[in-house]
């Protein structure tokens, strides 16, 4: 099987992970930043979470769905977040032209 016949299967597993990563890392903010703990120990938390889930286990997603190698998966990987960002450049420099 080619990488294109696994294409699918990548893609709803990442919208799915996508969603339950959203919903873990809202309620992780809510419960760090409700003033239990520290606000400095709370943010490095979060860059913690936000680092563990937004790399490695989106890692582990394209490395599974597609099953390719951790090298051609993290190629992947760089490409959808070099993508996502561009893309959140361009929608805050359309609708908000002031903030750069």
């Amino acid at each position: 099987m080619k990488i294109s016949d696994r294409y699918a299967s990548m893609v709803i597993a990442y919208n799915w992970t996508s969603a339950i990563v959203y919903l873990i890392m809202a309620v992780a903010t809510v419960i760090l930043l409700s003033g239990i703990i520290g606000t400095q120990v709370s943010s490095i938390i979060l860059l913690l979470l936000r680092v563990y889930f937004g790399f490695y286990v989106f890692w582990l997603i394209f490395k599974t769905s597609l099953q390719i190698s951790g090298f051609l998966a993290f190629g992947v990987l760089l490409f959808v977040k070099l993508l996502d960002a561009s893309v959140q450049v361009i929608i805050f420099k359309i609708f908000n032209p002031e903030y750069f």
